[in-house]
């Protein structure tokens, strides 16, 4: 351990990437929306990745490789995961029931890279760690979402052919799941930059509110009904997200809404989702 904790140190006093010190990727819950697109982009980086998952949305999220070990299971079981945290260099707890007991079987050479949703914040406290604060995401993976905002909105649009919206004036943050993928790239690339800290991530150009996230859906799917509940969204505003550390990073994301909600329409087609049928004369409001 100690050879290899002065390898990471000649190594960051090089400068050189801190990905190719983190051969193996343990990934829990790895096969849900996120790791599904995250897991074939480590694999295609030379990673060697484990995932652990109850596979409730199938196993086909995750197409086979020589570099990918998947077990199946609970990610509530300490017995199962203990051996697996044990033998990774990085892991991503998608899934964590008992942070208590995961930060209990680190080594201080292992690293943690987590999505602070602030139930995980704890894991702060491993010294080789770094928090991920997405923004909303959407856009198109294996494992499908449809409880997300954009995704959930394009799905009624074009199932429903109308939105029914209860603050138009919210003010959101988005950011694609590609996006998402290419942060975690970044950071595992640049890790000492950011070790240790809570890193936001967002599309620049996707603070959107209410209505015009709507209005934008609308626009791709023209004869979609835009009306306003009277009643209004209880509970405040989501926050926004400080993204000035992933941007000093040089993460330019690539993906926009309108790419976006183009893919997501473009998936339900080819899934069979029908459409009612038009209703003439009627206007957004």
């Amino acid at each position: 351990m100690k050879g290899r904790s002065k390898l990471i140190e000649f190594a960051s006093a090089l400068g050189l990437a801190s990905a190719n010190l983190m051969k193996k990727i343990l990934i829990t819950g790895g096969a849900g929306y996120l790791g599904s697109v995250l897991v074939p982009e480590l694999l295609k980086q030379g990673f060697q990745v484990t995932v652990v998952d109850a596979f409730l949305h199938g196993e086909e999220t995750l197409s086979s490789h020589v570099s990918l070990r998947v077990v199946r299971g609970d990610t509530r079981n300490n017995a199962l995961l203990e051996p697996l945290v044990k033998d990774a260099d990085l892991i991503v707890p998608f899934l964590l029931d008992d942070p208590a007991w995961f930060l209990q079987q680190l080594s201080a050479q292992q690293r943690v890279c987590f999505i602070d949703d602030g139930n995980e914040r704890p894991l702060m406290d491993h010294p080789d760690s770094v928090g991920l604060k997405f923004a909303s995401l959407f856009g198109v993976a294996p494992c499908s979402r449809l409880d997300l905002l954009v995704n959930n909105w394009t799905f009624l649009a074009f199932t429903k052919r109308f939105l029914i919206l209860k603050s138009p004036e919210l003010s959101r943050q988005f950011l694609h799941v590609r996006d998402a993928v290419a942060a975690f790239l970044l950071v595992f690339k640049k890790w000492e930059r950011v070790k240790g800290e809570i890193v936001g991530v967002a599309h620049p150009d996707l603070q959107l509110t209410d209505w015009e996230l709507a209005s934008a859906i609308q626009e791709q799917l023209p004869d979609c009904l835009l009306t306003q509940s009277r009643k209004e969204l209880a509970g405040p505003p989501p926050p926004i997200l400080l993204t000035k550390n992933i941007r000093e990073l040089g993460f330019h994301p690539k993906f926009n809404l309108q790419a976006g909600v183009s893919e997501l329409i473009h998936s339900f087609r080819v899934r069979g989702f029908s459409r009612p049928s038009a209703r003439p004369g009627k206007k957004s409001v």
